[in-house]
């Protein structure tokens, strides 16, 4: 009866580890997000003080 209990247990681990995998793809993918949104608010930044530049001639 030792495989049965194993069989009962082994499931929920696997949930567990299909959890943690699933959170640490989403972590992931929010940290490449904020770098991606970091770059494209610099370049915002650096195209308004161009555009800043070239009004004021």
């Amino acid at each position: 009866m030792a495989w049965w209990r194993l069989l009962i247990k082994i499931p929920p681990m696997l949930n567990v580890h299909r959890t943690r995998i699933s959170s640490s793809l989403r972590d992931n993918r929010l940290e490449a997000m904020k770098q991606r949104l970091e770059k494209l608010e610099r370049t915002i930044r650096t195209i308004k003080v161009r555009n800043e530049r070239l009004d004021a001639k």
